[in-house]
């Protein structure tokens, strides 16, 4: 049997203890056991898949799993250990019918409660995930996986404070406990005690001085708090050891307002994005956010009595203006960068169908056209618009209709018309929008100042604009 590593792409790994066989197999079945004439036991086998399992060898980890169960069909360790590797494989489905069933065989097993909240939590069924960690605690107080997973889940679902404790009852105990360390300056983030999380992140930094996601983290909080200088100084040291960080690359640049590259990088968009897909909808109701709000009276003014149209939301991430989209529509195309988005979209449905592209990449290659193109927070990690708004164009038909969001800039008109925020997004100026709008063949009908989300607190200027093709 072949030993080599798996290239396929995996979901995050539930925490594994060093399994332990719940009960003895034994080869009395020897007769129909698949693996009897290969020189080993029913338990030395399973060893070797979990050594398998452990080096990342899941094809054949999984392999010799089904092949044991022929002989032990109702094995809980090898059920649960054959839905760990499913779900590691993108099964997850399967993973969890198979862990459940592992569960109902050995229901005081603390690991198997807290593998399945893991990939419940991955799944996004939070009540059932929170079941899972508290089970897990209560037969295994000292689990601290479960309790991470439990402040994960107490954290998308917005009860801060309670999710505070989990982390901070983690690091009582291990105080280098890095995914605590780091849920936990989110966590103080999202409370606005930005200093606190600022000094949590200082000492994360020094604790794991290799880990970019803590270097990220405390950019971004001293961000927020002003400090734009000694934010600078942490991306570049974050930069001396993962040079080529997307993430990294286009923070030091935001921070630097340097806007020379004209766009986000597609890579540092679906980074950005896979990375927040989670608790990317828990996050903007806690900012306010009110673009599909603000959507749906923008379309029910302009389109009174619209359906039946063929309508492309594009960016159209966790799938938040389909329901305003969908009682307009004969056909609902959403297109997005990040694939953990579109999952969320997928989960909210609305869609006849969702594709993982690069806007301007999908706009170029699609040979449908539209009635009405919506693209609500998109176009501000484009600060050069005038390509993406000729190819919305070409994909529009006649009198078709382009709704979109982006942020306003302030004062006066930049040279290129547009500035690279510290946030990491463009902001453009009105007179800017008007001429590249016309250049690309639109009239406008409105353009209105607002605000949809806050940060740190203050609204965030914003502009709706709504152009018909001409």
């Amino acid at each position: 049997m072949g030993s080599r590593k798996q290239s396929n792409k995996r979901t995050s790994r539930p925490v594994r203890q060093r399994p332990l066989i719940a009960k003895t197999v034994t080869p009395e079945t020897a007769g129909r056991n698949p693996l009897s004439s290969q020189g080993h036991t029913p338990e030395e086998w399973f060893r070797i898949a979990m050594q398998l399992h452990r080096d990342g060898n899941l094809v054949e980890a999984e392999e010799i799993y089904r092949k044991l169960l022929q002989v032990c069909p109702d094995h809980p360790d090898i059920l649960h250990y054959l839905g760990v590797a499913c779900h590691q494989l993108g099964r997850s489905d399967e993973a969890l019918t198979l862990m459940r069933q592992s569960l109902d065989l050995a229901p005081k097993h603390a690991d198997y409660h807290a593998n399945l909240a893991h990939l419940l939590v991955e799944l996004d069924h939070p009540q059932e995930a929170e079941q899972a960690c508290r089970a897990a605690l209560e037969l295994k107080p000292e689990n601290l996986a479960a309790r991470n997973n439990l402040g994960v889940i107490l954290k998308r679902t917005g009860r801060l404070a309670e999710a505070e404790r989990e982390y901070r009852a983690i690091l009582g105990r291990v105080p280098d406990h890095s995914d605590a360390l780091c849920n936990l300056v989110t966590v103080l983030e999202r409370q606005d005690r930005l200093q606190e999380a600022a000094d949590l992140g200082q000492r994360a930094v020094a604790l794991k001085a290799q880990e970019g996601r803590f270097y990220q983290n405390l950019a971004r909080t001293l961000r927020k708090i002003g400090n734009l200088q000694q934010a600078v100084a942490v991306v570049q040291d974050w930069l001396r050891f993962d040079p080529q960080n997307p993430i990294a690359l286009h923070t030091l640049q935001a921070l630097q307002g340097d806007a020379s590259a004209g766009r986000c990088s597609a890579e540092y968009v679906q980074q950005t994005f896979d990375e927040f897909a989670a608790d990317f909808d828990q996050v903007l109701g806690t900012l306010n956010y009110s673009a599909p709000e603000v959507l749906r009276q923008e379309l029910a003014a302009r389109l009174p009595a619209a359906s039946g149209l063929r309508v492309l939301d594009a960016g159209c991430g966790t799938g938040l203006a389909a329901p305003v989209l969908r009682p307009l529509a004969r056909r609902l195309v959403g297109v997005d960068l990040s694939p953990k988005m579109l999952q969320k979209a997928r989960q909210r449905g609305g869609y006849d169908e969702l594709v993982a592209a690069e806007l301007g990449a999908y706009l170029s290659a699609c040979a449908e056209t539209f009635d009405l193109i919506v693209s609500m927070d998109t176009l501000l990690y484009f600060g050069d618009l005038g390509e993406v708004l000729r190819r919305m164009a070409d994909r529009l038909t006649d009198q078709g209709l382009l709704v979109f969001s982006t942020e306003r800039l302030l004062g006066e008109e930049a040279p290129a018309g547009y500035v690279l925020e510290p946030s990491g997004r463009f902001a453009h100026h009105p007179d800017y929008l008007r001429r590249a709008l016309a250049a690309a063949g639109f009239e406008v009908e409105e353009l209105q100042e607002c605000s949809l989300r806050k940060e740190c607190g203050q609204p965030v200027p914003s502009l709706l604009i709504t152009a018909r093709k001409a």
